[in-house]
């Protein structure tokens, strides 16, 4: 598995295909898997670039106010250039939550109610199997 540091920070990534560089940015509760129904279409044209975690947030905005020479588009979605403080207080609550030894079932459902749609709700057993596919999975 190719991995590079980055600040400190052991960052694994894959790279597929060949062409104009394009790097997917999976964001909150996610990792680089949520485009695995992209890459065999995107990789035909472009050189994708993947990265499993990004553990801190605003990557693709801060590295387009930084470097904006190395940016020639930016898409971003369910993002916002700023953080909140009740943003903030809520991610930290999440951290917190994780060491103090919360159940990982009464951790992923709080997050499942901040990332999926109300009709996702609508089928318990839907839910009950996400969130025991998150429990299960080894990137959880």
């Amino acid at each position: 598995m190719p991995s590079t540091i980055i600040n400190g920070v052991n960052l694994y990534y894959e790279c597929h295909g060949e062409g104009e560089p394009l790097m997917l940015i999976a964001g909150l509760a996610s990792d680089s898997r949520s485009w695995l129904p992209v890459v065999e279409p995107l990789s035909r044209r472009f050189l994708l670039s993947l990265c499993l975690v990004i553990p801190w947030g605003g990557v693709a905005l801060d590295c387009a106010i930084r470097c904006p020479e190395r940016v020639s588009r930016l898409i971003l979605a369910a993002t916002s250039a700023i953080s909140c403080k009740r943003n903030n207080a809520l991610l930290y609550d999440w951290f917190r939550y994780v060491e103090s030894g919360m159940k990982p079932e009464y951790w992923f459902r709080n997050l499942f109610y901040w990332i999926l749609s109300e009709d996702f709700f609508a089928d318990e057993k839907r839910v009950e199997d996400a969130v025991q596919n998150a429990i299960a999975d080894p990137y959880a």
